[in-house]
């Protein structure tokens, strides 16, 4: 360090003594004065402005002159993580004590040397750690997409395109065709929006709400597409094009409601009941204050009609509840009649039968009660079964009807109307002033005549009479009926091999005539109204009548023509009053159907 002259000595210029007094120059005393100053003030510590340190301790191994911003202090290095710092006689010794060698683990990265050194990763970072397991730059405006190992880079779009997604390819940029969307300036809280207009562009409020609970409100109508494949599920309604019916899934997802169609009646099982075969369910009781009824699969002996309610809809356990179907159909259960002894067809009607508590198609005879609980309208095993239900409990007479009131009755009762009480009571013979007869007599007329055995007590009548054959009536007076007059009797089969004239007894005709056609002669149209004659060929020859009296079957002008010459052909024809019509024909191996 340099120091300035403190003197202001310009040596050998000045004389260390000073001739005039004899002692010590002025200049050389200020130099001498500025020297003790200079050596610490007499101390004997060189400071720092001098170029000494200031201090006069000794330092300790590894200590070090450290400045501190005014001079120096002595002290050790300090050792930080990873390092450790020895200090000996005159040497200080640092190490690294951290990190020795690394690698990136699962990363995906590698470190260029397994040593302590400057490092450099490289490699590619893995998706688990964050990374794209990809090295691929992308363009700008490119998105990132998974391929299913790596993330992959979309090409850029352009402006106004929006990305497609093409399922597990890769998705693609495409141009919005449905154009900008704008709303309205206002909505309204949790309306639907819906499109005005048919540009797609501009959407608008409705008074349609669905609320944050779910609920909707403000629908003025709704239009149902066709629902006929939609699958069943509790509370689920669709309308079902197929049948035109709308549909309600109810109980758990098993039932279907055709609306207007069913009706069905609510319950807890009594006993446990099975939808299939069809059984027939009765009130049984009621559940406590809960207004809900019990009810239960039909027993042998119920009395009372009203107590039968329905049919069964579900399969439900002892005290489950569920529903019974009071009106409509039910499907899916067997209706064949198997299950109770019988065989059911479609269009059977079905009964309660009181005997054994099961359905039946026999219709049960008084005095048990007749409920008739519905119509097969597809019988069917296995479950392919549908079966109308409609209970009907007839009636027992004096029972509901508002116009009949019977007491206590009694053998032999009578039934009258009372027109004071306006109603049908019963009452015994004697209350009506009837009797028991006392005297008959029998009057002959009429072509009868008769004797009483008894005619004081219960009468034995005999009737007699001398007419033979058939009877008649003139409206006054009984007769015997005239042959071939009032009737045609019974007329046996005649076979003709020639021509023939028909009598008045002649019903069934064979024509066995070879060589030539058959002729026959008809009586008089106008004297056997409504009568019938049927004339069969057996012979390959046409059978004709005399006369111009014959109505074909398929005309209604008059000729001679019955049969053409083919065996098997046969005819009935009726007479008119004015001609022979021919009612009924067929050729051979042609069934005729009446």
């Amino acid at each position: 360090m340099a120091t300035g002259n403190e003197t202001q000595i310009t040596p050998p210029r000045v004389p260390i003594i000073d001739e005039r007094t004899g002692a010590v120059s002025r200049e050389w005393y200020r130099w001498f004065y500025s020297l003790y100053t200079f050596t610490g003030s007499g101390t004997g510590i060189l400071p720092v402005t001098s170029g000494g340190t200031g201090l006069g301790t000794i330092p300790t191994n590894g200590q070090l002159l450290i400045g501190n911003g005014t001079g120096y202090s002595l002290n050790t290095l300090g050792a930080g993580a990873g390092i450790l710092v020895t200090n000996g006689l005159g040497t200080i010794t640092v190490a690294n004590t951290g990190v020795l060698s690394w690698s990136g683990g699962t990363t995906g990265l590698t470190p260029a040397t397994a040593t302590t050194g400057a490092v450099t990763l490289a490699g590619t970072l893995v998706i688990a750690n964050g990374g794209t397991n990809g090295a691929a730059a992308p363009t700008a405006g490119a998105v990132a997409y998974g391929t299913g190992t790596a993330y992959a880079f979309t090409a850029a779009g352009t402006a106004g395109q929006v990305l497609t997604s093409n399922g597990v390819g890769v998705p693609t940029w495409a141009t919005n065709v449905s154009g900008d969307v704008s709303g309205p300036a206002l909505s309204t809280d949790n309306a639907i929006a819906r499109f005005d207009g048919t540009t797609g562009k501009l959407i608008q409020n409705s008074v349609t709400i669905i609320d944050d609970t779910g609920n909707a409100s403000g629908i003025l109508s709704q239009q149902f597409s066709n629902g006929s494949a939609v699958t069943l599920a509790a509370g689920k309604m669709w309308y079902d094009g197929s049948t035109g019916a709308w549909n309600l899934g109810m109980g758990n997802g098993n039932i279907t409601q055709q609306v207007g169609e069913e009706i069905f009646v609510y319950g807890k099982a009594s006993a446990a009941i099975t939808d299939s075969p069809l059984q027939i369910i009765y009130h049984t009781g009621v559940v406590g204050a809960s207004g809900v009824i019990t009810f239960a699969p039909t027993v042998a002996g119920i009395t009372d009609a009203n107590a039968i309610i329905g049919i069964a809809t579900e399969s439900l356990a002892l005290n489950d509840f569920g529903r019974a179907t009071v009106f409509g159909v039910v499907r899916g259960i067997t209706t064949n009649g198997t299950a109770f002894g019988e065989t059911w067809a479609d269009d059977d009607v079905i009964w309660y039968n009181p005997v054994t508590g099961n359905p039946t198609k026999v219709e049960p005879v008084a005095p048990y009660i007749k409920v008739q609980v519905g119509l097969v309208i597809k019988a069917g095993a296995g479950g392919s079964g549908s079966f109308q239900v409609s209970i009907n409990r007839g009636s027992t007479l004096g029972g509901t009807d508002s116009n009949v009131q019977f007491g206590t009755l009694a053998n032999n009762n009578l039934i009258a109307y009372d027109s004071t009480l306006g109603y049908w009571k019963n009452v015994t013979a004697s209350a009506l002033g009837l009797g028991t007869v006392t005297s008959v007599s029998v009057v002959s007329a009429n072509g009868f005549a008769g004797t009483v055995a008894t005619a004081t007590t219960t009468p034995a009548i005999t009737l007699t009479t001398t007419i033979t054959g058939l009877l008649k009536g003139n409206g006054t007076a009984i007769s015997a009926a005239v042959a071939n007059t009032d009737y045609v009797p019974l007329s046996t089969v005649i076979t003709k091999t020639a021509d023939y004239t028909i009598t008045g007894t002649d019903t069934w005709i064979i024509n066995n005539k070879t060589g030539s056609a058959l002729t026959l002669t008809f009586p008089a149209a106008s004297s056997w109204t409504g009568r019938y004659i049927t004339v069969k060929n057996m012979q390959a020859q046409a059978v004709n009548s005399a006369s111009s009296n014959i109505v074909p079957i398929d005309s209604t002008t008059a000729g001679t023509a019955i049969l053409l010459g083919v065996v098997g052909n046969w005819a009935t024809m009726v007479s008119d009053g004015t001609n022979w019509i021919i009612m009924q024909a067929a050729s051979n191996n042609n069934l005729l159907l009446e």
